[in-house]
């Protein structure tokens, strides 16, 4: 049995999902595990890469609402 830690990201709307599936193509994902939404986890190795995207994501959606 091998265990590994990953970083999980739960997408609360579409264009949320969107982003992370842009950025992180490669992530395993899955919807309707804990919403209508995809869940996405990431090898905690990306972490600086994920901590980045969410910087990204947060300054994109400041300047929409």
């Amino acid at each position: 049995m091998q265990t590994r830690k990953v970083i999980e990201i739960q997408a609360q709307t579409y264009m949320e999902e969107q982003f992370l599936l842009s950025r992180f193509p490669d992530a395993v994902w899955m919807t309707g595990v804990k919403s209508d939404f995809g869940t996405f986890y990431i090898p905690e190795s990306k972490e600086k890469i994920v901590e980045k995207a969410l910087l990204e994501w947060s300054e994109k959606t400041k300047n929409m609402f």
